[in-house]
This record gives C-alpha cells, sequence and structure tokens, in this order.
C-alpha cells in the first residue's frame, strides 16, 4: 500500500491532469513513469493500471490492487462524481498531505523524551 505521502503525491498529480482533460489512464500511466517510487509500490500501480484497463474505475482499480486504503476509495468515489472533481481531489491530497506531516511532528516530539527516559534509566 503507498504511504500517506506517496498517496497524496498520486492525488495531487491525478488532479492536476484531470484539470488539463487528460485521461485517467494516460495520467495513471505518466505517473507510474515518472514517480520514484519502490519497486513494491510500483508494481502494486501497475496491477492497478492492468485492472483499470479491464473496466474498473481508477479508484476501484487501485483500491484493488493494493494502492490505497478502502476509505480513500470511497471518498474519492463521491469526489469524482461531483462537477468539480478536481478541485476536491486537490482538497483530498492537501489534507492527508497535512495528516502526514502531523503524524511525523507528533512522531517526532515523542522521540526525545523517551530517548532521555532511556537514557535516565527512568
Amino acid at each position: 500500500m503507498l504511504t500517506v505521502q506517496e498517496r497524496a503525491l498520486l492525488y495531487n498529480y491525478l488532479a492536476r491532469e484531470f484539470t488539463k482533460n487528460v485521461p485517467p489512464k494516460k495520467a495513471l500511466e505518466w505517473y507510474i513513469r515518472a514517480a520514484l517510487l519502490h519497486p513494491a509500490r510500483r508494481k502494486e500501480l501497475q496491477h492497478a493500471l492492468f485492472l483499470f484497463t479491464k473496466k474498473h474505475r481508477i479508484f476501484d482499480a487501485l483500491q484493488s490492487a493494493g494502492a490505497i486504503p478502502e476509505y480513500d476509495r470511497a471518498v474519492l468515489k463521491k469526489v469524482s462524481e461531483r462537477d468539480d472533481s478536481s478541485r476536491a481531489l486537490f482538497a483530498f491530497s492537501a489534507r492527508i498531505a497535512e495528516r502526514s506531516r502531523a503524524a511525523r511532528s507528533l512522531a517526532a516530539a515523542c522521540i526525545y523524551p523517551i530517548i532521555l527516559c532511556i537514557e535516565l534509566g527512568i
């Protein structure tokens, strides 16, 4: 499964390409070629592309391939039904990117006290 940061980048990229009226299949192909991804993640996206060509919708294919969680698929399915789907996709991308930053900063804030406890033997 793509990390939260990778999903935010993917959604942002797709939203940008959708505003340019690029078809979803071509946008996903371009993302797979352009993105710096772990080989396992790249394989998931290639499988999603394969499923997408087999008449799945793009977000259903991504979820079926194991690239995104069910929650994201449900939200993105609703988003894609809207008239301003690109704008909503940008907003969802920003939301999960912010959630990722908050989780990282919380983890960083918790590490120092843990190290102090270990060092002091508490």
